[in-house]
């Protein structure tokens, strides 16, 4: 059985800067079978955080030029078979339109999940915030910046512009960035596949198994512990990369177009290492300068 809740106002303060007009309200939503949230929030900023208790919780701060677009302002909740949707938009006739923000019309969402079930999230130009979750997330923003911390789980990400960060990840991710920076801090899963195509992206305390960054155009930086079995690649066709690992038996491949400082070697436009008994493998490919240390 589908469910519609709606949202109703708790308090509201009207803002004066501008003459706007402003609204907080909450809601609680009893889900203790819930396994998908699903959020499409076009109208602003939306941050989904996970807990410990079988309800979730939306928070919602409508803004809008004045009290009857305010009123307009909606937030639709629909539960079926153990998903849950929460859906924002400004109430034309019987439908959700997603007005774009600079209109005047903008929610921005706090949602609190039970942190055991999946999150999809989707943002037009708001920031989009996950935290907390243990079985993954799926992110998506037309103009925000994702900033993901402390999942455990798969983590899907796809942003066409902005900075963007995934920290604390224990799964596998795949991110794809069209411009803007990425940065990637403690990942820890099987495979770790981010792609930059107009920014640098850099990647620290990587303990993924199987890594591939690439920075389109963009510098591109990545340190951490290859583990055993372990094969990393990093390609810079148009920037400067510079890797950073802990000392260990390894294959090293190394492609540079200009400078090269490995070992003491300079200006060469390639530079091979083998070792015997080679237990991981590295591949870095980049069109200007590469710095190589191990620790």
């Amino acid at each position: 059985m589908k469910r519609a809740l709606s949202i109703a106002a708790v308090f509201s303060i009207a803002a004066t800067a501008h003459a706007d007009e402003a609204e907080v309200s909450f809601a609680y939503v009893p889900a203790p079978a819930v396994e998908k949230v699903t959020v499409s929030q076009p109208l602003g900023h939306l941050s989904v955080r996970g807990w410990d208790k079988p309800e979730v919780r939306i928070a919602a701060t409508k803004r809008a030029p004045d009290r009857a677009g305010l009123d307009r302002l909606r937030v639709r909740v629909d539960m079926k078979d153990g998903h849950l949707e929460i859906v924002t938009g400004v109430r034309v006739g019987e439908a959700l339109k997603p007005i774009p923000t600079d209109a005047g019309y903008v929610i921005d969402l706090d949602v609190d999940a039970p942190q055991g079930a999946q999150v999809e999230a989707t943002t037009f130009d708001g920031d989009l915030e996950a935290t907390g979750l243990r079985a993954g997330v799926v992110l998506t923003t037309s103009g925000g910046a994702i900033h993901a911390t402390d999942i455990d789980g798969p983590v899907r990400a796809h942003a066409t512009r902005g900075r963007q960060r995934l920290a604390a990840v224990r799964g596998d991710v795949d991110v794809e960035v069209l411009m803007g920076a990425l940065e990637l801090d403690a990942i820890d899963g099987a495979v770790l596949h981010a792609m930059v195509v107009n920014g640098p992206i850099s990647g620290r305390r990587i303990r993924s198994r199987v890594v591939e960054l690439v920075a389109a155009r963009g510098d591109a930086t990545v340190s951490g512990a290859m583990p055993l079995g372990g094969h990393w690649v990093l390609r810079a066709p148009s920037g400067d990369g510079h890797v950073s690992l802990e000392a260990a038996p390894m294959t090293l491949t190394l492609h540079a177009g200009r400078v090269l400082n490995a070992s003491g070697a300079t200006d060469a436009h390639a530079y091979h290492v083998e070792r015997p008994g080679s237990a991981r493998a590295l591949e870095v490919d980049v069109g200007g300068d590469l710095e190589l240390r191990e620790r």
